[in-house]
């Protein structure tokens, strides 16, 4: 994902995620691309009530790596 606007789009479907496997698998994704703007993305998604803890745990995890 080299392209901009292919980590924008990225970025941007974070919050329509419903399944917190493709959750998971996008802050994976992001760790790897080293994308820092992600970071805040996911900040709604870790403070929901609905969110379960074991998805937060691992979405911390992941974004931990992030530098």
């Amino acid at each position: 994902a080299k392209d901009p606007k292919i980590r924008e789009g990225l970025i941007n479907s974070i919050l329509q995620q419903e399944s917190p496997l493709v959750m998971v698998a996008l802050t994976e994704l992001m760790v790897e691309l080293q994308e820092s703007q992600a970071k805040k993305e996911f900040e709604p998604i870790l403070n929901a009530d609905n969110t379960p803890d074991d998805v937060k745990t691992a979405l911390r995890q992941n974004l931990d790596k992030i530098m």
